[in-house]
């Protein structure tokens, strides 16, 4: 069982302690954030590298790329091979949890104040600091980020965001469907719920941010592509 903050932690938020349907390492496709957040969640009640593989099911290589970075940015801790997520990782893991249930439509436990979003540029993101590729979860930020300055001109985002055609529209269509975003007027205009997407990001930003600083790291702890 898990003891410490692990334990207060779990208790807080029954889906974390049930295993929560958000960090399930059974989906085909995952983005770098949605592995990270399978081995943080792997690591609540400690666990060795062996376990960890197979609760999340990457290879070993891999594996070994996001324990570093991890450990490197202070999310996780290890002593003799056991992998014990910290009290910064559990916060981290609080708002990865909260962005991906507005990213499936659902709104977060945690209160946000959305009149404090300031907006980070296209070339900083999240998976920066875990691998180089963009996850969605940063390509939904650069949409909701250029609706919440005020661009309408849907050329004008596409090309700023760099998607082609058909990503573009798939994005929009999947935000105006979970209620990020809505038209209004024949224009597309950020919603609440997306404006609370953009300051759960934000603060994931800053926790990386921060760490960065402290540990004297660069932006990529995983050099590599999910």
């Amino acid at each position: 069982m898990a003891s410490g903050p692990a334990a207060t932690y779990m208790g807080d938020d029954p889906e974390m302690s049930s295993g929560a349907k958000y960090f399930s390492a059974k989906t085909k496709r995952r983005d770098q954030l949605q592995i990270a957040s399978n081995i943080l969640y792997s690591t609540i009640e400690c666990a060795d590298r062996k376990a960890i593989r197979e609760s999340v099911g990457i290879d070993g290589p891999r594996l070994n790329r996001y324990l570093a970075a991890l450990v490197r940015y202070g999310f996780v801790s290890v002593e003799n091979d056991v992998y014990c997520i910290t009290d910064k990782g559990l916060r981290l893991l609080r708002l990865l949890l909260d962005l991906s249930k507005i990213y499936r439509g659902a709104l977060p436990r945690g209160k946000y104040d959305t009149g404090r979003i300031t907006l980070m540029d296209a070339e900083h993101y999240i998976a920066m600091y875990i691998g180089k590729a963009r996850s969605n979860y940063d390509r939904v930020y650069c949409i909701l980020g250029m609706l919440y300055r005020g661009y309408r001109s849907k050329a004008r985002i596409q090309g700023y965001c760099s998607f082609n055609s058909d990503q573009f529209f798939k994005y929009i269509n999947m935000l105006l469907e979970k209620g990020l975003i809505a038209m209004k007027g024949g224009d597309l205009v950020i919603t609440e719920k997306g404006k609370i997407y953009l300051r759960v990001y934000e603060e994931i930003i800053r926790l990386f941010m921060e760490s960065s600083e402290n540990t004297g790291q660069g932006k990529h702890g995983v050099v590599e592509r999910a």
